[in-house]
């Protein structure tokens, strides 16, 4: 149905490079596990005004991202760039028929 995108992406997009956090549940207590460092390709950008417009009030104040990249990532994984920034998966988007995922994400202070 939809066409391939994930070239398009890929010369569109920049090197990012990120740290990922992810959740799990191991004898009913959260763990959470670093990976090393990892590069892929993608866009981040702010969302729009209008996104923000619909947030609930006590959310519109923070620093809200969204992120395309043919990488797949799980909601509640935390991403650390390399300054040290931190965002948290609050959304996805499957787009994997077109080659890519769209990623809602809050940057988190640290």
């Amino acid at each position: 149905m939809f066409p391939d995108m994930s070239d398009v992406l890929s010369g569109f997009g920049k090197t990012l490079q990120f740290s990922i956090i992810s959740k799990t549940v191991v004898d009913y207590e959260v763990s959470e596990t670093s990976a090393d460092l990892d590069t892929f390709t993608g866009v981040a950008q702010p969302i729009t005004p209008q996104q923000l417009r619909i947030k609930p009030e006590g959310q519109r104040s923070w620093k809200w991202w969204t992120l395309w990249t043919t990488k797949r990532l799980k909601v509640d994984d935390v991403i650390k760039d390399n300054t040290c920034r931190q965002y948290r998966i609050v959304e996805i988007s499957d787009w994997s028929e077109s080659g890519h995922f769209k990623y809602e994400m809050q940057e988190q202070a640290v």
